[in-house]
């Protein structure tokens, strides 16, 4: 729904969770329907520490006439002569709007000093030139020197998507590392309109963004979900297992009930409802006891055999989409 500049999606699935307070997830069904322009994704941020992998699948939509981008960055070069780096070669000076055709893995750095790895960068742009633009007080124009990349979908997009890490404060040495070791370090197993599901090796750690509801996931351990959710594991050292869930759905409109700009105006009692999460039910491979002392009395375990294989219904509540973390112990 468009009214003024008030932009509305039907699409409820969005936000993020934490785990154990170091790692997390950002996730979101991305829905535009204004200016007679559609454009639709579905979108990921799996943080590992200084380390974030970011997804899109099923991009679809735009108007045949402006280019669809995934932004990389836009940093500003203190100087031309600020060197950044692009498959090790050094960039400075100014650099028209250059773009890759390989498909081969590249990596490259931005004048803030972090890395980017593009496992398959085909239509990736990359250019470092003065930009112009209106100023913050929108009576003149203001310029400055920067670099900027970004990855091509086109004007007209069906069934776009990417894959991209960005390594925080990395500089060129870690940067051409982690390039040369990705496949060792993390890897994506499920990237579609269903998940992104993303399996950190080193850390032992695995990202869920479960967009539906249903079956047929990319993992050993998460079997279903009757809710879209996000959830986190950690295999620790003592061989015990941290579950990360949330439902980022923070359940302020009853039912299938789209609060519109006039609901807001006319009752304010859509400003102020409450959290009506309701209930999450998954299932895991396996029988799974919970090992938590605290912050777990909204969820319930339940153990049987589906099939002649043994799984765990684990049901939980976050209110306020506030995610939690639960120890499990195999029985």
């Amino acid at each position: 729904m468009h009214k003024g500049h008030r932009n509305w999606s039907s699409e409820s699935f969005v936000g993020g969770l934490s785990s154990e307070n170091e790692n997390g997830i950002y996730a979101m069904v991305y829905d535009n329907q204004v200016g007679n322009v559609t454009l639709t994704a579905n979108k990921s941020l799996f943080f590992f520490d200084d380390q974030i992998v970011l997804l899109g699948s099923d991009i679809n939509g735009g108007d045949g006439r402006h280019e669809v981008a995934t932004t990389l960055f836009q940093t500003r070069l203190p100087s031309e002569d600020t060197v950044t780096y692009f498959n090790g070669s050094q960039l400075i000076g100014k650099k028209p709007v250059f773009e890759t055709t390989q498909n081969e893995p590249v990596w490259l750095t931005d004048s803030a000093d972090n890395g980017y790895y593009i496992p398959h960068p085909v239509n990736l742009m990359v250019h470092r030139t003065k930009q112009t633009a209106p100023d913050e007080k929108g009576k003149g124009n203001t310029s400055d020197s920067y670099k900027t990349a970004w990855l091509s979908h086109g004007d007209k997009v069906k069934s776009g998507h990417y894959e991209y890490v960005v390594l925080v404060n990395a500089g060129e040495e870690q940067t051409r590392t982690f390039a040369h070791n990705a496949n060792k370090i993390y890897r994506v197993k499920q990237q579609d309109k269903k998940a992104h599901i993303v399996e950190h090796i080193e850390k032992g750690i695995t990202g869920y963004a479960l967009f539906q509801a249903g079956e047929d996931f990319a993992s050993d351990l998460i079997l279903s979900t009757d809710t879209p959710m996000l959830a986190m594991t950690h295999k620790t050292a003592t061989g015990r297992l941290i579950l990360s869930v949330v439902n980022p759905d923070l359940g302020l409109a009853p039912g299938t009930k789209q609060i519109t700009i006039d609901d807001l105006r006319d009752d304010p009692k859509w400003l102020y409802r409450d959290s009506q999460t309701p209930l999450v039910t998954m299932t895991l491979s396996g029988h799974w006891r919970n090992a938590s002392t605290t912050g777990t009395k909204d969820i319930q375990l339940k153990t049987k055999m589906m099939e002649n294989r043994p799984v765990t219904e684990l049901t939980f509540n976050t209110k306020h989409a506030f995610s939690v973390d639960i120890e499990l112990v195999r029985q």
